[in-house]
């Protein structure tokens, strides 16, 4: 019963992701609501919108603009649906603590588990700070939250370590996830010694045909224009 709901999930993140993708090309907003009530199960199309986080609203994130108070609704009752708990790992409680203050219209400040993440990501080395990223990509947004930016720009060229890791292992979701870190450095001032762009071009052509992935890969090619303004 549990692979079957975890199957339900996955598939639900993926049918979500595709949604969001078409909307960043096409630069709307307000797409959450549809997703939701047109799902074959609520629950597992809530939990979508709980593993998306931030990234479910790229499109207003994107147009500089604040969500809809119906895109809010939704990710509200996705947190609700799908509550993060203390015993849960600080990368959840981070990507939560994110999605709940978008939802409040707010800045992620650097307290609570950002702030806990920021610290111990200071003792960690590159394959451990690359996988712990990877894992936060959702978060990969300017000005989103200071302390993990701060933490991406500070060490962007072991940001980079992690990407190169990635496509040298052909782990093409990995390394769709890690691009976007390296976009956001980029954006930051910082180098990551690697070409990000080109990086984004060979992981669209190789990385498969997961929604997800076209996502990650779409989110850093959109950055590139404000890492460019930034240098």
């Amino acid at each position: 019963m549990v692979l079957a709901w975890q199957e339900r999930v996955a598939g639900a993140v993926e049918r979500l992701a595709g949604l969001i993708h078409q909307a960043v090309r096409r630069r709307q907003c307000g797409v959450l609501a549809a997703f939701v009530d047109g799902a074959p199960q609520e629950e597992a199309a809530l939990a979508a919108v709980r593993v998306l986080g931030p990234d479910a609203l790229a499109p207003a994130l994107l147009a500089g603009v604040s969500p809809s108070g119906v895109d809010r609704v939704v990710l509200t009752r996705a947190l609700a649906a799908h509550p993060t708990a203390v015993a849960d790992r600080l990368d959840v409680r981070c990507l939560s603590q994110a999605t709940s203050v978008l939802c409040a219209g707010e800045a992620v400040t650097d307290v609570g588990a950002a702030a806990d993440w920021a610290r111990a990501a200071a003792g960690w080395d590159w394959i451990t700070l690359s996988r712990h990223l990877a894992w936060l990509a959702p978060m990969a947004w300017p000005r989103l939250c200071d302390a993990v930016g701060e933490t991406v720009r500070a060490r962007s060229v072991d940001v980079g370590r992690g990407l190169a890791r990635a496509m040298l292992r052909r782990d093409y979701p990995t390394a769709a996830r890690l691009v976007r870190w390296s976009a956001l450095a980029c954006c930051l001032g910082a180098d990551p010694g690697l070409d990000t762009g080109a990086v984004t071009h060979h992981v669209d052509l190789c990385g498969g045909a997961s929604p997800r992935t076209a996502l990650h890969t779409e989110l850093a090619r959109c950055l590139a224009p404000a890492a460019a303004e930034g240098s």
